[in-house]
């Protein structure tokens, strides 16, 4: 592969300078290489699997994970891992929007499974437009309170008669967000209650 040290090589791959195809393309033979055959960058690295903060990563060890900003995935979610340059693995819903879909961007991708023990959370935000009105935001606390969930941070615009705003909680899974946003729901003057 040209690289004088396994370091520098390290490097090169924890960068992206080379990708995983690049390694085992030239780890393979000729007769052996990736396409119509029945080898691909996923089944040689299927038995290699790792166990952190609650997601299974397929083919890599003692790698830093991050969960993306951008989607917050929680469990539940459909999610796929993304190799970034210098900051490891960040875990993205599969729908996100920043999910690269350039061809020449999906050899960083890498299959991530949630391996959740219990005990658990993780960051939910949600998107609320409601009427602007006395005690709303009094309302909506009181539902997160009553449903044991703990709130980071609220941020809320008025604009005319009605408030839109962000709210993030800390929830157990999928179940327990959608459990949140259907008791919001009901809270006399809110129009509307998306995960972000």
């Amino acid at each position: 592969m040209g690289y004088q040290t396994l370091d520098l090589f390290h490097q090169a791959l924890g960068k992206g300078d080379l990708t995983l195809r690049d390694v085992v393309n030239t780890l393979l033979d000729e007769s052996e290489k990736p396409g119509d055959s029945e080898y691909t960058v996923a089944k040689i690295l299927r038995p290699f699997t790792r166990t952190t903060q609650g997601v299974t990563i397929q083919g890599l060890d003692n790698v830093m994970v991050q969960f993306a900003k951008c989607c917050n995935p929680i469990p539940g979610d459909d999610i796929v891992g993304f190799i970034t340059r210098g900051r490891g693995i960040t875990v993205h819903r599969s729908n996100c929007k920043n999910i690269p879909k350039i061809e020449s961007e999906q050899d960083r991708l890498i299959d991530v499974t949630w391996d959740l023990k219990g005990g658990r959370t993780f960051i939910a935000r949600l998107n609320i437009i409601c009427e602007d009105r006395k005690n709303m935001m009094y309302d909506i606390m009181a539902v997160i309170r009553e449903m044991n969930t703990n709130m980071l941070s609220v941020n809320f615009d008025v604009e005319g008669k009605l408030a839109r705003g962000q709210v993030a909680i800390m929830v157990e899974n999928v179940r327990h967000a959608g459990r949140i946003i259907a008791k919001i729901k009901k809270i006399p003057g809110i129009l509307s209650v998306e995960r972000m």
